[in-house]
């Protein structure tokens, strides 16, 4: 006899070069520049171009490069999950600064088939803080009733699944999927880019 996982929840990690980060960073810091973003009031909450950019074409307009890597590491992730990997993407993106003790609240990416994150500064002393959230609530209730006689965590029975990425490294995952970002520990500010990825209907070019 054997337990089957019927209803994963796919998810791709992938790294990018140490130079590409490098630079995606510098343009990361001058965006936030320009921005004032280091001057602004944040009430705790991270920094975005997501609202004040309509286009959410960040790495479009800025930074083609790393925009090339994360299509890349989308199409794997096509393949991996049984969709065609040179179906034509279209992305949306945008820039995320999180200085000390901001954080960013549970919520999910609706329409696109898959979402990211790649960070490009973090360290150790942020902490654990990207969370993904057992998207079926019915499930999690059931699972904290229960959780006394839990023996160990796996991927039948967790009802959270945190990553602590190290600059370079980023995530996709489907766009349903609950997720949040704890406060940073860290003094040092962190960045990343977000992203949101459609596929073309017809599945291939």
């Amino acid at each position: 006899m054997q337990v089957e996982n019927i209803f994963p929840n796919p998810i791709l990690k992938f790294s990018i070069d140490t130079t590409s980060i490098e630079s995606s960073l510098a343009i990361a810091k001058d965006y936030a520049k320009e921005e004032e973003w280091f001057e602004a009031e944040h009430y705790g909450q991270s920094l975005t171009s997501f609202f004040s950019d309509g286009t959410r074409n960040y790495l479009g307009v800025k930074d083609s490069n790393l925009a090339h890597k994360i299509i890349d590491a989308a199409r794997c992730y096509l393949d991996g999950i049984g969709w065609h990997e040179n179906a034509d993407l279209v992305m949306e993106s945008w820039l995320n600064l999180n200085p000390y003790s901001t954080w960013h609240g549970a919520h999910e990416h609706f329409d696109s088939l898959m979402s990211g994150v790649v960070w490009l500064q973090t360290n150790q002393d942020s902490g654990a803080h990207f969370v993904f959230i057992e998207p079926n609530s019915v499930k999690t209730q059931i699972f904290l009733q229960y959780s006394d006689v839990k023996i160990k965590d796996n991927e039948f029975n967790r009802s959270t699944y945190t990553i602590n990425p190290k600059s370079g490294e980023g995530v996709i995952f489907p766009s349903w999927m609950t997720h949040q970002v704890l406060p940073n520990k860290s003094k040092e500010h962190r960045y990343s880019i977000a992203f949101n990825i459609w596929i073309d209907k017809n599945g291939k070019n």
